[in-house]
């Protein structure tokens, strides 16, 4: 199926979410913050090749998920990457950031809608 990579600092949802995920026939990587996000997609680029979708928490140390998202939405070799946000701010905070995102999660989050999600964030992005 598709690589996920799940960008999150609490290692229990992390874990969740990997399990659900690689349940459902994906590969899953995964980084505690923006910043080892970052590291593992440049790190990838000319090898392994880039996730076919990013989940990414919003509150992390280092770097949090907003500005991991301007940092892949603002390098042309990540840019297509989708992004699914997955947080506890409430839906009016995410919205008045106004943050490129493929689709957002807010937590708690159950399997079945992590994976519904994933599915049609990746359909979405297989069609354009």
């Amino acid at each position: 199926m598709a690589v996920i990579l799940i960008v999150d600092d609490e290692a229990l949802i992390a874990l969740a979410y990997q399990n659900a995920l690689k349940d459902a026939g994906h590969s899953v990587l995964m980084a505690s913050d923006g910043q080892r996000a970052l590291d593992l997609l440049f790190d990838a680029l000319p090898a392994d090749g880039l996730p076919d979708a990013i989940i990414t928490d919003y509150m992390m140390p280092r770097m949090d998920g907003a500005e991991l998202v301007h940092a892949v939405r603002g390098d042309p070799r990540l840019a297509s990457v989708p992004i699914i946000m997955n947080t506890a701010l409430s839906p009016d905070v995410i919205a008045a950031k106004h943050l490129p995102l493929d689709a957002v999660l807010y937590k708690p989050v159950d399997a079945g809608v992590l994976l519904r999600t994933v599915d049609r964030v990746l359909r979405q992005s297989s069609q354009t």
